[in-house]
């Protein structure tokens, strides 16, 4: 039997259609962003070209979070 998963919370927000291409793409950004940083660490990068990338990861972050707000 095929269990249902549910939201971790049961309120919902309408989003135009824009809103929510929107998010699906600044969330999409963030998964590359994530991966290239993993990447850079794997491959030993300079410490500071990493921590440029999380710099820029934070505000994206941060942008989601003004974002949903």
């Amino acid at each position: 039997m095929e269990e249902k998963k549910e939201c971790c919370c049961h309120k919902k927000k309408e989003r135009t259609e824009k809103e929510y291409k929107d998010l699906l793409n600044r969330l999409s950004r963030i998964e590359g962003q994530v991966r290239g940083i993993k990447r850079m660490v794997e491959e030993d990068a300079y410490c500071t070209d990493i921590l440029i990338q999380v710099s820029a990861l934070t505000r994206c972050f941060l942008l989601i979070i003004s974002a949903l707000a």
